[in-house]
This record gives structure tokens, sequence and C-alpha cells, in this order.
């Protein structure tokens, strides 16, 4: 009997201590369990084509038709209300790699990568 208890005790513990774990805050990003904010294509749209001054509006769906007309667009297209995850972020990036080494975006590989990682980094987004 003593071991049943002590086995369903323990049963307890570690579920608490599971539920606890999964719902602390990360201290670095503020955001629970350690997940990253959640920041929809639409509005990286906005701060990628503004950082890249091919727009000053701050409509989504005019930031993502400037990025597409200029070659820059995940594999999928612009789904305004779909969060952007790392491997989409790494898909912007190389089509905005590949639309500046064609000369449409009038910058350097370099240049546009480094406006995508800053971009990511302010909207608090990691590959």
């Amino acid at each position: 009997m003593k071991t049943v208890l002590a086995v369903c005790l323990a049963a307890i513990l570690f579920a608490a201590l599971l539920i606890s774990m999964a719902s602390a805050t990360d201290p670095q990003s503020g955001t629970p369990g350690g997940e990253h904010p959640l920041v929809s294509e639409g509005k990286f749209a906005v701060e990628l084509a503004t950082a890249l001054n091919l727009t000053r509006s701050h409509d989504e769906a005019a930031a993502e038709r400037e990025l597409l007309t200029n070659g820059i667009t995940p594999r999928n297209g612009w789904i305004s209300d779909f969060p952007m995850t790392p491997e989409i972020i790494a898909e912007v990036r190389r089509s905005a790699a590949d639309s500046a080494s064609s000369g449409m975006l009038g910058i350097s590989v370099t240049e546009v990568a480094d406006i995508v990682d800053k971009v990511s980094a302010a909207l608090k987004l990691h590959l």
C-alpha cells in the first residue's frame, strides 16, 4: 500500500513539474514556455518592405504586393494571417538575396540579408 501511495505521489509531483515548466516565462523573450512571439507574415511584410524602402504604407496587402513585385516571397506566397516561422524567414531571406543578386533591389546580397535579419530581430524572431 505504501509503495502504491509513493508511486502516485511521485507521479503527481512529476506532472506538477511538467506543468510548471510548460507555463514558465522565458526571461529573454518574455513569452510563455520559451516560445517565440507570433508575428504574422503580413506584419513581417510591412516591416520588411518599409526597411527596404519599397513602401511607406503600413497596409499588409500593399507591402506584400511590393515585395512580390520585387521577387521577395516565401515559397507558398504571402499569407497575411499565417505566422512567420524560421523556415519562412529562411525562404524570404533566400528570395531577397536572389532579388538583390539580379539587380532588382539596387543593393547587395549582403545588405539585403542584413536587412531581413534586422527585421527578424526587431520582431524578436530567430532563425
